[in-house]
């Protein structure tokens, strides 16, 4: 794709991002970072990202730079993936999907389809066993970590969408561990008290991909311990790994961090992981090699 193809895929997921009107301040702050990289990072690729935000950009105007079929595909696809990033699509959410595909031109079943697989993914439940020990808890959060890196090793768009509800359900476990019985809302509460917002991740993740060789200068502040080798498998693994400790340590301390408490140990916690991950790149390999991607739903569903 050309450098205006690239910037209307990334601006189409923007759009996405706010089209349930409903994002809370912590994340559109993280999605006006990420957006204010890329458009730091070149000139010409510019996202006008207060246009977004605004409301100023249509879907036909988007629609309007996106030349290939392949490009028109997987504007589609990210948007898909943004609008279930945080649960199933709301109506609003649902209608501008439907409107995107008919601006696009897509095929009406291939495009249910997608977006079908997504909602199975978004609609699984939080609920699971909780680890009986704290050494379970320590080789479950390190398996989902690898699972969550093994993810973005494989080129399908969904894997990436499941990274979030895979932490989400980790998320969970530790808390059940400690007592804690969790909703949604609250798991991302904690998501977003650490600068991990369920659709910021994906936004950062999409157009990292897009945009490589910009990758160290738009990290939107999600990972910066990350920096210098912020690809996207490792993104993936650090994040789900400092996440389930950071709640490790949260919830066994009865939910007392404050939010900069919670920041500054999510970020020690990111460093960490560079660590943790070098160690474990072969299971990282032998991990994606074995995924199924028609199972998306399941695997989320089982951990």
């Amino acid at each position: 794709m050309n450098d205006n193809e690239k910037k209307a895929v990334v601006a189409t997921a923007l759009m996405a991002a706010f089209a349930d009107g409903a994002k809370v301040e912590r994340e559109r702050e993280e999605i006006r970072k990420i957006a204010e990289g890329l458009a730091g990072a070149d000139q010409h690729l510019s996202l006008h990202y207060q246009d977004v935000l605004l409301g100023r950009l249509t879907t036909a105007q988007v629609a309007q730079q996106l030349q290939s079929s392949e490009a028109r595909q997987l504007a589609y696809e990210m948007a898909v993936c943004v609008c279930d990033a945080d649960g199933t699509q709301s109506a609003s959410e649902k209608q501008f999907l439907a409107e995107l595909a008919r601006t696009l031109g897509l095929d009406v079943a291939a495009a249910s389809a997608v977006s079908d697989s997504a909602e199975s993914i978004a609609a699984q439940p939080l609920e699971a066993p909780a680890p009986r020990e704290d050494g379970e808890l320590d080789g479950m959060i390190l398996n989902n970590a690898i699972l969550c890196a093994a993810l973005e090793q494989i080129p399908q768009r969904l894997a990436t969408m499941a990274i979030v509800p895979l932490q989400m359900r980790m998320v969970y476990k530790v808390g059940a561990r400690y007592g804690f019985t969790l909703d949604k809302g609250h798991v991302l509460d904690l998501l977003a008290a650490a600068g991990l917002g369920a659709t910021s991740q994906l936004i950062d993740n999409f157009a990292r991909q897009l945009v490589e060789r910009f990758a160290g200068r738009f990290a939107g502040g999600l990972v910066r311990g990350l920096a210098g080798r912020a690809t996207s498998s490792a993104i993936a693994f650090g994040t789900t790994y400092a996440l389930g400790h950071l709640a490790k340590r949260y919830y066994s301390g009865g939910r007392k961090l404050s939010g900069a408490q919670i920041r500054e140990t999510f970020r020690g916690l990111v460093d960490e992981a560079r660590g943790v991950e070098s160690s474990h790149l072969g299971s990282i390999a032998a991990r994606a090699r074995a995924l199924d991607v028609t199972q998306l739903a399941s695997l989320v569903r089982s951990g």
